[in-house]
Parts: structure tokens; C-alpha cells; sequence
């Protein structure tokens, strides 16, 4: 499984990864006064903390020439290949994934709520969720009858 795509950019910029394509910056507005992005080889090396190209790639389940390829920006990796890298040195995906570019800071602030169906619940469960949405609605409704 291939779990990088080349540049086909020269090695002096920074390589954008064929699919999905990291989000650009928003904007190219003057610099505000947040810190500028860390690249994604400035993470690799950060997260990793001095390990050899053979341990990280090891420790991700990649090849030894990928990790160089990462570091020297001649690559990039695939968004799940970048949260390989984060579950493998404990970081949050989310952080690997917004310095990969694949997601911009601003949409990691929102935060992610996942429901589970209601086919799955049980019935008790079901009552105790409908009893507390009707107190919270005549809690909420007696409080605009106040105010």
C-alpha cells in the first residue's frame, strides 16, 4: 500500500500530497500575530524528539525512505498515514493533521460531536433522555414566562 504521494514540485518548495489536497491558508493577509503554521516535517522531527529515521518509520510501520522523504519535503504522507505518526508518538491526530495542512486550526476549535443511533438505544435509556428534554423544555419555558 502506498501511503505517500510524490511532488512533482522542485524540492525547495513545500510538496502538497495529490489526494485529498491540504487545505491552503485562508488568506495571504498581512501576518497576524499568531505564531506562523509548523510545517509538517518541523512536526515529524518535533514529536519523534531525536529518533533515527529507522525508529520513527518503524514505530509508524512505514519504510525508512519515506521518513526521509517526509523530512527533506520531497513527499508528503497521506492524511491516515499522518495519524499513524500521532497515534504512534501519542499526540492528537488533530494536531498531526492540521501541521500535514489537511485541516486548518480554526476548524479543530469546533468541537465534534458524535451520536449514537437511536436504534441502538434502549428503551429505558430512550425514557430517561425524553423525561430530561421535557424538564429542560419547561424549565426553559417557564423562564421566558418570567423574563
Amino acid at each position: 500500500m502506498n501511503r505517500e504521494t510524490k511532488s512533482k514540485e522542485p524540492a525547495s518548495k513545500e510538496p502538497a500530497p495529490k489526494e485529498p489536497a491540504p487545505k491552503e491558508p485562508a488568506s495571504k493577509e498581512p501576518a497576524s500575530k499568531e505564531p506562523a503554521a509548523e510545517t509538517w516535517p518541523a512536526y515529524l522531527r518535533r514529536v519523534s524528539a531525536g529518533a533515527t529515521q529507522a525508529q520513527i518509520a518503524a514505530r509508524v510501520g512505514v519504510g525508512r525512505l519515506s521518513v526521509c522523504n517526509w523530512l527533506r519535503g520531497t513527499t508528503h504522507p497521506k492524511a491516515e498515514t499522518v495519524i499513524d505518526v500521532a497515534r504512534a508518538f501519542r499526540r492528537s491526530p488533530v494536531e498531526a493533521l492540521i501541521a500535514a495542512r489537511y485541516l486548518e486550526p480554526s476548524e479543530a476549535a469546533e468541537p465534534v460531536v458524535i451520536r449514537a443511533s437511536l436504534a441502538d438505544a434502549r428503551a429505558d435509556d430512550l425514557g430517561a433522555e425524553v423525561s430530561a428534554r421535557l424538564a429542560e423544555l419547561a424549565r426553559r419555558s417557564a423562564a421566558d414566562q418570567i423574563g
